[in-house]
């Protein structure tokens, strides 16, 4: 299988997976940027702490559909955990909220 084909299935996966009714998803999703994920803003409250990450920990809950936009540099961390990448340096975590 050639590296585009192996892309297209890929893609059509995730496609596939995010055209499931959220009621047959069970009640656990890793869909991260879906609309219908909400992670929480963890930031690390020390003499370290920034003035953007501050702020961020004050909306503290954002929908996963809006994650690229806020956080371009993010890094997936595992299914419940993203850095959020806002500087270099950054301590700061979002995590998936359940329920």
């Amino acid at each position: 299988m050639t590296f585009t084909k192996s892309i297209i299935n890929i893609v059509k996966a995730v496609e596939a997976v995010q055209r499931i009714k959220p009621e047959h998803r069970g009640e656990w999703h890793a869909t991260f940027f879906s609309r219908l994920d909400f992670w929480a803003y963890d930031a690390v409250f020390d003499t370290r702490l920034c003035d953007r990450c501050a702020a961020y920990a004050m909306t503290h809950v954002f929908a996963g559909s809006d994650l690229r936009g806020i956080f371009p540099y993010l890094m997936i961390k595992d299914e419940n955990t993203i850095e959020a990448n806002i500087h270099p340096n950054c301590r700061c975590y979002l995590i998936r909220k359940i329920g």
